[in-house]
């Protein structure tokens, strides 16, 4: 049995790499005709079974790389939502910023660029935010994310805090207003959005990869494209303007999560299907 979290084994036993080089020797051109006709025999020989996959999002990657639907099936990660349980969520007094919140690794592909932009556009159209950024980056990389609060005249309006412990992570789920989940890139299934929406945060993240799996738009949460910072803005002005929306869906959130994504329910479920595969052979 594998247990998949991402696009890593599938890439690695299905396409071939692309290399569009001309063979210039001899030894080059016989090492490319034998690694062509000896990839096919490789992959069915050393392609798993049965495959457990932590979304539907990464099954579907793999069912597209030729794996057969019946070997792969879908147990989505949990996380200790009672660790992360807020019985009573901040009240916003009239008039006071909306606390938003980004907690994840700072690079590109996790959007925190976008968040600090639906920042500056707030901020401009007169809507009191303030965004804590949780996580840590490179150094280039933040270099440039400090030349786009630069850009966007933020500098009041955002607080990096690096990388912080679990516990201090907690706190800020719990006194946050709104988290903000603006990735780019496809996360197989993130973490992050269900820890928030276990403290009872609304959420506004991005539809990329597995993260609608855990978030119904308008339900437990508010969806928009990614890499649209102007999308990230108009939904987090609607959360201010909104106060019952935005506590409605943190409350819907927290059942959701307590529900379907409690970390105790989820090894029960690893458990069970390890313990059937170790009893029934595999053909």
């Amino acid at each position: 049995m594998t247990h998949v979290s991402d696009k890593w084994l599938a890439a690695g036993l299905s396409a071939p790499p692309v290399d569009r080089r001309p063979a210039s020797t001899w030894s080059e051109r016989t090492s490319r005709a034998l690694l062509s006709l000896t990839r096919p025999l490789l992959r069915r020989l050393t392609r798993p079974r049965p495959i457990i996959a932590i979304s539907r999002f990464v099954r579907d990657v793999y069912l597209a790389g030729g794996f057969p639907d019946d070997a792969i099936e879908v147990i989505r990660l949990g996380v200790p939502t009672k660790a992360f349980a807020c019985s009573d969520r901040p009240v916003r007094a009239a008039g006071e910023r909306l606390r938003l919140l980004f907690a994840g690794s700072l690079w590109e592909g996790k959007g925190p660029q976008a968040a600090v932009r639906a920042v500056g556009g707030l901020t401009r159209a007169g809507i009191p935010v303030h965004l804590d950024v949780v996580g840590s980056g490179t150094a280039n990389f933040m270099t440039w994310l400090d030349q786009i609060v630069t850009e966007e005249g933020v500098r009041d309006h955002v607080t990096f805090h690096g990388f912080v412990s679990p516990d201090e992570v907690r706190g800020f789920y719990q006194r946050g207003h709104v988290l903000v989940f603006p990735s780019q890139w496809d996360e197989p299934f993130a973490a992050v959005p269900v820890e928030a929406m276990a403290a009872g945060m609304a959420v506004v993240a991005t539809t990329a990869g597995g993260t609608p799996e855990a978030i119904t738009d308008g339900e437990t949460g508010l969806l928009i494209p990614p890499g649209d910072a102007d999308a990230l803005a108009t939904q987090i002005r609607r959360l201010f303007e909104d106060d019952d929306l935005r506590l409605r869906l943190g409350a819907s959130a927290a059942r959701r999560a307590r529900e379907a994504f409690e970390f105790d329910h989820y090894v029960d479920r690893l458990e069970s299907r390890y313990r059937l595969a170790t009893q029934k052979p595999i053909h």
